[in-house]
């Protein structure tokens, strides 16, 4: 089955989730911080009531995870004056690996629970791939 994922910025009520560790926050994103990329400053996980029929995430819930991020340059071009679309890639990697390595350290999800925290940053960069990304980047005036 295909999936279509969209990202829209709302705001978020902070006490609403569970902040996820800063140590576990750093550990994470350790790999984009000789390159002084990091941008999730914090993450929030909750699990909401899935809308689709027969979801293989834990008891039919999905998996949500929010991010605030900060990018005060970008880490690969001189400032353009915008948000583009290198930053929203790069800020959803770090999102997904923070959900992912989330999940592991909790058993949050039934199809990662054969993954421990360390084999997950073991595997981190060589085995964890984006296979498609969709997203559209409007101007705003």
């Amino acid at each position: 089955m295909e999936r279509t994922w969209k990202a829209k910025v709302m705001p978020v009520q902070k006490e609403d989730f569970e902040r996820i560790d800063e140590l576990l926050l750093q550990r994470t994103l350790s790999p984009y911080a000789s390159k002084g990329a990091i941008y999730l400053q914090e993450a929030y996980i909750d699990f909401k009531i899935s809308d689709t029929v027969g979801s293989t995430l834990r008891e039919d819930k999905d998996y949500v995870v929010r991010g605030e991020f900060s990018i005060s340059e970008s880490c690969y071009i001189d400032d353009t004056g915008h948000f583009n679309a290198v930053e929203f890639n790069i800020c959803y990697n770090q999102l997904m690996y923070v959900a992912l390595a989330q999940a592991c350290s909790k058993h949050l999800l039934s199809s990662l629970k054969e993954l421990t925290l360390d084999n997950f940053y073991r595997k981190q960069l060589s085995n964890i791939y984006i296979t498609r990304l969709d997203f559209f980047l409007e101007k705003s005036y």
